[in-house]
């Protein structure tokens, strides 16, 4: 057969080149069968890649040309000729243990990174392990070695602990290889050294006619000697390196890739534990199982932990009662159990939990002392995350703390620390501490953290190592100082508060402290009281008064029950109380704190008018309004006179009399006043000072009490958008802002608008002060109304539910905020008719109400209006009746005959007696009522509106009204 031009050149090349054109093609196609997993080598094979290939233009050729055919029998006599076994050159001193666990996902990431090639690269494939020691690193590596035998030839494995361990591998790799030994006459550098020369030679000069090649660079965390230039090369090779330093994919110039190993997930911790046990993951038991959850959690998941805890628990003659006993010995005896080396020799490392850092440590504290400082350092604090918040809070504290303590500076913190607290032009310098928390990142001593409040966390076994560093220094005196420094930062106008709730995780408990830290124990009403300050601004109330109790006995003690910082310890505790709504306990404390000062600084100093102004404030929440007028008055006009009309003390004591004449229902005297303050305040502070816009504020309420709807929203408009500006769109003072002018909304029926702005309060709340904040859990209430006014009772329940129990759970079953918040959920399902677990609620409160706050406190009376009501919707009007008797005489006791409360309690009760029958009695009630309302809060209020609305109605004998709340 004559073979065309075409044919005949490109054989004539084969014929030529047959050996080497051949055996790449069989090369080409034995990579494709490992790939496929298939080790049948024959001509079905070759003529299956042979059609499907096109890197050597077989395809050029027709099927049934004799070029082709004559080409293919010589591939097939190729083929049959290297189909022999090909020796397999596997350099690896280690064996994988029989308890290696399988890490899925790392193993994957692994495979998928090996992968990836990189044309410019040093070599084409390579993969960076890196994370923290004992996690792992070396046994997923080994894995991937010992599963992909077939797939590389050879394998070779580079121990670089050292120069000593590298040069030792690489002669153990040249014996595989077989390589001449070249002996030097003086030992020579390892860069330089012969045998380390000639394996690196030997894996750069494979060609595409050799195998591929790997070559495992195990604990490559020392770079100092050089390290990067032993590294193997060749572009038929594939590097995987493990290191604890990140920057470990530098050693593969051009380019690697890189795998950040972790600790193990709680299921692989398990696993690893029942792999010591001899105990298949179907085969334990729920409770050993449960067990090995919490020693694997323990250890914090730690792959190295886990293996000497299973190893020490499976020597156990009774497993499953082994697990128990190390949890018990663990919490007894931690630090023997994390140092003990019984297991050497028969685990493939030699290391302890104790040791496996030695080598980083060592190397951060030669060549990064300040770093290794910051660890131990670090090492102290209770939270988990170390935010860089914490940090600038403290350089600007320091000052303060400085000056409380009055000692010298290094007495209070030495300069080696105080070097990461640097202030410059007034402002944080972070230079020293990113510096030196970069280098422990760099060799995953520490972990960075992102978000709203970036940081860094520390595993517990290297805080547990880093804590046994040098044990003698004062280190948590230290940390006590950094974090006083933090929180004296955070209390009053000068940080925003949102941090607060993160420095809060970081309070030591200070009666934890032992005789060591007898440096606080000189200033324990100082500690005391600022760490108190702080959970007070944030509504821990419990953590809180602790804290006070201890400064005011302390003070006492030291300082006189009539001194005045006594008197200030005295105050902070009588305030906690009234936040608890333990009005006696407040009264009393408040009362002493004024008599007291009365009789040592005179009843016009400025501290003596304070602690009037605190009562009177107690007295204002008891609903006792008289008695809270008489001191605010005093207050006020003794303040005018020591300290002038405008001073901003005087315009809050008048604000605060203000306060209790609206409470009374007295609009024109609270208006009166309010509009004073705002005015004096807008020329002494400014159109948008805080305390312009908190009387703003006040007026706006004054005005929406009395139906004044425009009024208020104009106000309230102003406020919130000058806050936005000023303050920012997140600020607490805003979200008040915002707050109020969706109750405006709310209380004309506008719920759209309404609910748009409580949503916006309720999430930024959650963002910035937390979902158990008491400011949140307001916002979360107001929404619920909203909901609930719109007969939307599914979402107004499960707001409801949420803020009742978390109340129950930050605040205590009988705090006032509690009480309300469960009277809010009553009310949702007495509107849904759901009568009897309203009842209930409504009695729990009620009954609660009168032990904690007595039978006339107004919170009460509101209680019991409210099961009266539940009553009366039920028909149950006897005891509807006898509960709203109760309210309207107590109030008209209490509060007043004209107060706006006792009259919408006369009409609860005439809607009761019109609903009895009693309709001569009910008229006689409700015109009462009507006219009373006009003269009081005027004839266009709401209130005012729906009286004559009932009177108009019965006098008419229409239908029934339902009974107003």
């Amino acid at each position: 057969m004559a073979v065309a031009q075409d044919d005949l050149r490109v054989f004539n090349f084969f014929e030529k080149r047959p050996t080497r054109i051949l055996r790449l093609w069989f090369i080409q196609w034995q990579r494709f069968c490992v790939r496929e997993q298939s080790a049948t080598y024959d001509g079905g094979n070759v003529r299956n890649i042979g059609l499907s290939v096109d890197h050597y233009g077989l395809n050029k050729f027709g099927s049934k040309s004799e070029s082709y055919q004559t080409i293919l029998s010589k591939l097939n006599e190729v083929t049959r000729s290297s189909a022999r076994p090909v020796k397999h050159h596997y350099a690896v001193p280690l064996e994988t243990v029989h308890t290696y666990t399988e890490r899925g996902d790392l193993s994957a990431e692994l495979e998928q990174k090996l992968r990836i090639r990189h044309e410019k690269s040093s070599v084409p494939y390579a993969v960076a392990l890196h994370g923290l020691g004992g996690a792992g690193k070396s046994q997923l590596a080994l894995a991937f070695a010992e599963k992909h035998k077939d797939r590389y030839n050879p394998i070779l494995w580079i121990d670089a602990t050292d120069e000593e361990a590298v040069r030792s591998s690489f002669r153990r790799c040249a014996a595989e290889l077989r390589l001449p030994e070249e002996r030097a006459e003086k030992q020579e550098s390892v860069l330089t050294d012969g045998v380390v020369q000639a394996v690196l030679r030997w894996l750069r000069d494979r060609t595409e006619a050799d195998d591929e090649w790997l070559v495992i660079v195990d604990n490559a965390d020392d770079f100092s000697w050089g390290i990067q230039k032993i590294m193997p090369k060749g572009n038929r090779g594939s590097v995987i390196v493990t290191s604890r330093d990140s920057k470990s994919v530098w050693l593969v110039p051009g380019a690697c890739e890189a795998v950040h190993v972790d600790v193990m997930s709680p299921v692989e911790g398990v696993a690893l534990l029942l792999q010591h046990m001899q105990f298949g993951a179907e085969s334990a038991s729920e409770g050993i199982r449960h067990h090995c959850g919490k020693i694997a959690q323990r250890l914090g998941y730690l792959a190295l932990a886990i293996d000497l805890a299973g190893a020490y628990i499976g020597n156990d003659f009774a497993p499953g009662q082994a697990l128990s006993r190390y949890l018990a010995d663990y919490d007894r005896h931690r630090d023997e159990l994390l140092q003990m080396d019984g297991f050497q020799g028969l685990l493939p490392t030699q290391k302890t939990v104790w040791t496996v850092w030695d080598t980083t440590l060592e190397k951060i504290r030669r060549e990064h002392s300040q770093a290794e400082l910051l660890l131990t350092f670090l090492a102290q604090f209770k939270g988990s995350i170390f935010q860089d918040e914490l940090f600038r809070l403290a350089c600007l504290g320091m000052a303060t703390v400085d000056a409380e303590l009055d000692g010298e500076a290094d007495e209070v913190m030495p300069a080696s620390l105080r070097q990461f607290l640097l202030l410059n032009k007034g402002e944080f310098d972070s230079f020293r501490y990113r510096q030196s928390r970069d280098v422990l990142v760099r060799y995953s001593l520490l972990q960075r953290v992102e978000g709203q409040w970036p940081g860094v966390t520390m595993h517990s076994l290297v805080q547990w190592r880093a804590m046994l560093n040098e044990p003698d220094r004062p280190w948590r005196w230290w940390y006590l100082v950094f974090i006083l420094a933090a929180c004296c930062q955070t209390t009053g106008a000068r940080e925003p508060p949102e941090f607060r709730r993160h420095l809060m995780v970081h309070i030591p408990d200070i009666s934890e402290n032992n005789a060591e830290d007898g440096d606080w124990r000189r200033r324990e009403d100082f500690v005391g009281s600022s760490l108190g300050c702080v959970y007070y601004d944030e509504g821990r109330w419990d953590d809180a008064e602790k804290l006070f109790v201890q400064v005011m006995e302390t003070r006492k003690t030291k300082l006189g029950a009539d001194h005045p910082d006594t008197l200030t310890s005295m105050a902070n505790l009588a305030s906690t109380y009234r936040n608890q709504g333990r009005w006696e306990e407040a009264e009393k404390l408040f009362v002493q704190v004024m008599e007291t000062s009365k009789t040592k600084l005179g009843a016009d100093h400025p501290d003596t008018l304070t602690s009037m102004a605190n009562l009177a404030s107690t007295y204002r929440n008891q609903g006792r309004w008289e008695e809270a007028e008489k001191l605010e008055v005093q207050v006020m006009e003794t303040r005018k006179t020591k300290l002038g009309a405008d001073h901003p003390s005087t315009l809050t004591s008048m604000a605060n009399l203000a306060s209790t004449y609206r409470n009374q229902g007295w609009w024109e005297e609270a208006e009166k006043l309010f509009v004073q303050v705002m005015e004096t305040s807008k020329t002494k502070l400014g159109a948008d000072h805080p305390d312009t816009l908190t009387s703003m504020a006040n007026l706006a309420s004054t005005y929406r009490n009395q139906g004044r709807w425009e009024e208020a929203e104009k106000l309230e408009v102003q406020v919130m958008e000058t806050s936005k500006t000023k303050l920012g769109a997140d600020h607490p003072d805003t979200l008040t802002s915002m707050a109020n002018l969706a109750s405006t909304f709310w209380n004309q029926g506008r719920w759209e608008e309404a609910e748009k702005l409580e949503v916006q309060v309720m999430e930024t709340s959650k963002t910035k002060l937390g979902a158990d904040h008491p400011s949140t859990l307001t916002s979360m209430a107001n929404l619920a109304s909203t909901y609930r006014n719109q007969g939307r009772w599914e979402e107004a329940e499960k707001l409801e539910v949420q803020v009742m129990e978390t109340s129950k759970t930050k605040l205590g079953a009988d705090h006032p905020d509690t009480l309300t918040s469960m009277a809010n959920l009553a009310s949702t399902y007495r509107n849904q008719g759901r009568w009897e677990e309203a009842e209930k609620l409504e009695v729990q409160v009620m009954e609660t109400s009168k032990t904690k706050l007595g039978a006339d406190h107004p919170s009460t009376l509101t209680s019991m209006a409210n099961l009266a009501s539940t009553f009366w919707n039920q028909g149950r009007w006897e005891e509807a009746e006898k509960l709203d008797v109760q309210v309207m005489e107590t109030r008209k006791t209490k509060l007043g005959a004209d107060h706006p409360s006792t009259l919408t309690s006369m009409a609860n009760l005439a809607f009761t007696w019109k609903s009895q029958g009693r309709y001569q009695e009910a008229l006689a009630l409700m015109e009462d009522c009507a006219q009373a309302r006009q003269r009081v809060i005027g004839a266009k209020h709401p209130g005012t509106l729906s009286s004559l609305a009932a009177l108009e109605q019965w006098r008419s004998e229409g239908v029934s009204s339902s009974q107003s709340g």
